[in-house]
């Protein structure tokens, strides 16, 4: 069975809207930058696991409503980074965050609603707000959706849409998503069975790092002329120059 993708944390930063014209206007200037810089200031402490740093940076960025801070923070309470691990505050982070449109966010807490994890499992909600991502483009909300379609978790099971979903992720070039977009075109689960097609998506999650792709993609071959081979590669090349659009 596949599992949900989320826990995610990413660059989205907030903007403030302007009112009074010209004076409120430099005022929120110098605000956006302050808040910029506290916020390149705790990503960086995180990344050097300064866990307390960067804790309390985002924990002053998140009182004053940055959403990318709030997604952070939330992470940080859900993994227990230079703090108590606690999924309950990690979710009304995510809400807050997901609450003004934070894409990332969104994808986290419609995680937690499905697995019921931090708020009372809610499989409909936690559909919804991957939905609300997925449809701003952010991956492995993506990819979860087509999870959500493929094990009926807040919808009706639907194999075409879960297709259509996975798909797109690949389209953005993720490994995992192109695996399994391979493996759809193999089994013709949501789609028609081609396998000069699974044969081509396999290449692309091989040649991008997919550890699982090496195999299936001998399995797939076993099942091919020489001929079908040569041209699913070179239909990969073709893709991969097209930044994985139009790849059919």
């Amino acid at each position: 069975m596949p599992s949900l993708r989320y826990r995610q944390v990413g660059c989205q930063m907030n903007k403030m809207k302007k009112s009074f014209r010209s004076l409120c206007a430099i005022l929120a200037l110098f605000v956006n930058v302050a808040q910029a810089g506290d916020l390149e200031d705790a990503m960086s402490a995180h990344k050097q696991k300064d866990y307390p740093a960067a804790l309390k940076k985002f924990s002053l960025s998140a009182a004053r409503g940055n959403a990318e801070a709030q997604n952070w923070l939330g992470s940080m309470y859900e993994r227990g980074e230079g703090v108590a691990r606690d999924d309950e505050t990690a979710a009304k982070l995510y809400q807050l965050a997901a609450a003004q449109g934070h894409a990332a966010a969104q994808n986290n807490l419609g995680g937690m609603y499905i697995v019921g994890q931090g708020l009372e499992q809610d499989h409909s909600k936690g559909f919804k707000w991957i939905k609300r991502s997925a449809l701003q483009g952010n991956i492995d909300a993506q990819i979860n959706l087509g999870i959500c379609y493929e094990l009926g978790q807040g919808v009706e099971p639907d194999p075409v849409q879960a297709f259509h979903w996975t798909r797109r992720a690949a389209e953005q070039g993720d490994a995992y998503a192109q695996l399994a977009v391979s493996e759809a075109y193999r089994e013709g689960d949501g789609v028609r069975q081609d396998y000069v097609q699974a044969y081509m998506w396999i290449t692309l999650s091989d040649e991008a790092g997919e550890k699982r792709a090496k195999v299936a993609k001998e399995a797939i071959g076993e099942q091919m002329t020489p001929e079908l081979i040569s041209l699913a590669t070179k239909k990969a090349g073709a893709c991969k120059a097209r930044h994985f659009k139009n790849c059919e």
